[in-house]
């Protein structure tokens, strides 16, 4: 029963951000949690049930921090998010203010990456938590990263994304020439 109220809950928050209900309504988009996601390393292509990833099994090699104007390797990016990253996605398409001020959100340690296809126009994400919102100057994306964007869901906080590989190396160490 428990868990169909809780899950009942996040599904309400994520129908409404999709019929696009006003910032500052009552009805504020909701962070998703996911617990229990495994940590193994695993080669190739990996299929992640959620888009942008939040977790799971991931390449052995991580994603360097940065900003970037080309999807990345899921499989190198959940391995930052397990560093305890803070990635930030966005809608290709979305204007170069919106884009800068999610490189401001994110700082030197974070990622921020298009994702086409993603539900909402930016996804906030870290180790087991996500939130979509409607544009990057929304307040609850602020409040996501204040509140999480330190890493401690993440199962090696603090251990960062600094030293990691481009996504040109990362695409071929998952077995694809580019995105």
């Amino acid at each position: 029963m428990i868990g169909t109220v809780v899950g009942g809950t996040v599904l309400a928050g994520v129908l409404l951000l999709r019929a696009g209900v006003p910032a500052g309504s009552a009805a504020q988009p909701l962070v998703v949690e996911y617990e229990d996601l495994p940590v193994d390393h695993q080669r190739g292509t990996i299929d992640y049930p959620q888009g942008p990833p939040v977790g799971g099994p991931h390449n052995a090699t991580w994603l360097t921090c940065g900003v970037y104007d080309a999807p990345v390797p899921n499989e190198l990016m959940v391995h930052s998010l397990e560093h305890g990253t803070l990635w930030l996605t966005y809608r290709p398409g979305l204007s170069q203010a919106q884009i800068d001020t999610l490189a401001d959100l994110a700082g030197p340690a974070g990622v921020v990456s298009p994702y086409p296809g993603q539900d909402g126009d930016v996804v906030a994400t870290v180790w087991g938590r996500q939130l979509h919102v409607s544009h990057a100057d929304h307040p609850a994306l602020t409040d996501f990263v204040a509140r999480y964007g330190d890493g401690h869901t993440a199962p090696e906080p603090w251990a960062n994304c600094f030293g990691g590989v481009s996504p040109a190396e990362g695409w071929l160490l998952v077995g694809r020439a580019s995105a």
